[in-house]
């Protein structure tokens, strides 16, 4: 990320010819563009809109470090094991991904449940890893309720009675996507 900004910054100040107060600004409160047809598109950004989703990933990992170590989600885990066992792991993760999304409603907290519930179960962190990117978190883009979900949607304005029928047709495209790879 740093990379990035400092890139945006040399192309801002020297391509484009911002002030270094004005670069400044816009990184602090983000992009303003003067026309009015583009701003609904390009307008935002900023450290300030970054503090409502840094205070849900600081939330989260406040919750997944009581979940973690504590025994709370002990009797949980052996039921997903037990799932695993009479179907595969692969089954047992996506009950648990659709299942963490429905109750977080955000993306961070529920790939972290989804992990603590899962990582026994698969040795190998690469094939973890795979079970959790196809799992938590395609899943939570598809929850109407979670952010991954309803902040897109909100962004375009898409009509709160719309986006059932959306995130149905999202739904449908990924499953015959996979269907098909």
């Amino acid at each position: 990320m740093l990379v990035s900004v400092l890139t945006a910054g040399v192309l801002s100040i020297f391509w484009q010819g911002m002030s270094l107060q004005e670069f400044s600004r816009t990184l602090i409160l983000g992009y303003h563009t003067q026309r009015e047809e583009l701003s609904g598109l390009i307008d935002g950004g900023g450290l300030i809109s970054m503090i409502d989703i840094g205070a849900i990933v600081a939330i989260s990992s406040a919750y997944f470090g009581i979940f973690s170590s504590t025994k709370l989600l002990h009797k949980l885990k052996f039921w997903v094991r037990e799932m695993a066992y009479h179907t595969n792991v692969y089954f047992a993760t996506v009950i648990v991904s659709v299942v963490t999304c429905a109750i977080s409603c955000n993306q961070t907290l529920a790939s972290m449940l989804t992990y603590e519930m899962t990582k026994k179960m698969v040795p190998d962190k690469g094939e973890l890893a795979v079970n959790l990117e196809t799992s938590v978190i395609v899943i939570a883009g598809l929850i109407p309720w979670s952010i991954a979900c309803a902040f897109p949607l909100s962004v375009v304005g898409a009509p709160s009675a719309k986006r059932e029928p959306v995130v149905c047709i999202i739904s449908l495209l990924g499953s015959c996507m996979d269907a098909f790879m």
